[in-house]
């Protein structure tokens, strides 16, 4: 009886070990995903081992866990209406100032187009100020003092320009961190940007810096001078001399912040356009099973919030990409196809850009798995079974037929 086991134990190992490459790549793809979850988590924890967690608004904390998985980090209002804002400039006060001074955390700032010759202290947290058109609403230090201090928490500027300062924007305070400085101009400063030694995990993206004398200064290697949850994009630089050998519009080499060791690792290499990004495009829709070397066609959709014309970047999940595909109308489906050359299981996903080249954040993954060829196996567990079947092992049949239907 014993000899029997250990033949029935010796066959189902050799029937697993011929199937487990099929599912080797699966396993790494979900131990990446594990990984990338701690890796969002990390900056919270580390973030409250080092400050007096005592003194820290959790609502703040909670606020910030939940944005990190928004493509619209601090938040997003649907629509540029009155009933979408909880502060309006100048309908409501006539200064940005005045404004501030009278927000409560987690409100929303807009700030109509016009010039407005302000030096501004934002000492309140979790505060979004947002321009109604970037071109057009101007923040103007008149030559003198720093046009926007920020001294508080997750603060949110967006769309916004603030020029002709001593500095265009500059962190203050005993530790301002996880504020975002997103989709401006900041331009005819001396200089444009500058943190200090206790500014921590804010992130700056998605800015054109133009004509300041120093564009940018950063004394420590915490700050985050891209976007990089799901594209990775980051400022315009006037003075950037890299290349872009491969078209993508990031320069090939990062640009150095001078005052530390920091990099904008995805320079742009023509000025930011703040427009939103289309939505999330729909998971792929496609066969789950296939074979290799034939083809298989998915189809995806999504819309754009200004109905423009969008462009598709398909990820086949075996190291192959289409480029941008289209244009497509808004709502228009996307459809693509691929055929795959080796056995595994892949995640298939699209992303879309409009025409503003403002990219969504990449769809839900789509899986498909390319399993052995069936009739080698299948002669496989025919020609175990009858073994096992002649040494009388119960069930065998069963057994073995139940293992070939989950593995194949």
């Amino acid at each position: 009886m014993r000899a029997k086991i250990l033949v029935f134990m010796v066959a189902v190992l050799f029937i697993l070990t011929g199937l487990s490459t099929v599912y080797a790549e699966n396993k790494t793809i979900s131990h990446n995903i594990e990984q990338s979850n701690t890796i969002r988590e990390m900056t919270i924890d580390e973030y409250q081992k080092s400050y007096d967690t005592s003194l820290m608004d959790h609502q703040l904390i909670d606020r910030y866990k939940d944005n990190l998985n928004s493509k619209y980090p601090i938040g997003k209002p649907t629509f540029i209406d009155d009933e979408y804002w909880d502060i309006i400039v100048p309908d409501d006060y006539q200064t940005i100032q005045e404004a501030i001074d009278h927000a409560h955390e987690y409100n929303i700032i807009l700030v109509r187009s016009g010039i407005y010759y302000e030096h501004i202290i934002v000492d309140v947290n979790a505060i979004q100020i947002i321009g109604e058109d970037l071109n057009n609403t101007i923040i103007d230090a008149e030559g003198s003092e720093n046009v926007v201090e920020i001294k508080s928490f997750m603060v949110g500027l967006h769309g916004l320009n603030f020029r002709n300062g001593e500095i265009g924007v500059t962190f203050t305070g005993i530790a301002p961190t996880f504020n975002i400085v997103s989709g401006n101009v900041i331009s005819q400063n001396q200089i444009g940007i500058k943190l200090h030694g206790a500014s921590r995990s804010n992130s700056i993206y998605h800015n054109n810096f133009i004509g300041n004398n120093q564009n940018a200064f950063d004394q420590t290697d915490s700050n985050i001078w891209y976007y990089d949850l799901e594209i990775q994009e980051g400022n315009y630089w006037d003075d950037y001399t890299g290349t872009d050998d491969d078209g993508d519009g990031i320069g090939d080499i990062p640009y150095n912040i001078p005052g530390g060791n920091n990099k904008d690792e995805y320079p742009l290499m023509e000025p930011h356009h703040f427009h939103f990004p289309p939505e999330q495009p729909s998971k792929p829709s496609g066969p789950p099973h296939g074979k290799i070397s034939i083809e298989y066609t998915y189809v995806t959709e999504t819309t754009d919030p200004y109905g423009e014309q969008l462009y598709y970047w398909w990820d086949w999940g075996d190291g192959t990409t289409t480029g941008w595909m289209g244009a497509y109308d808004s709502g228009q489906l996307c459809q693509a196809t691929h055929c795959w050359n080796d056995t595994g299981r892949y995640q298939i996903r699209v992303k879309a850009k409009n025409q503003y080249g403002a990219i969504s954040v990449w769809s839900p993954s789509q899986s498909i798995s390319m399993p052995k060829n069936k009739n080698m196996l299948t002669n496989k567990f025919q020609l175990i079974d009858r073994l096992l079947t002649n040494l009388s092992i119960k069930n065998s049949h069963t057994m073995i037929w139940r293992i070939m239907e989950e593995y194949t």
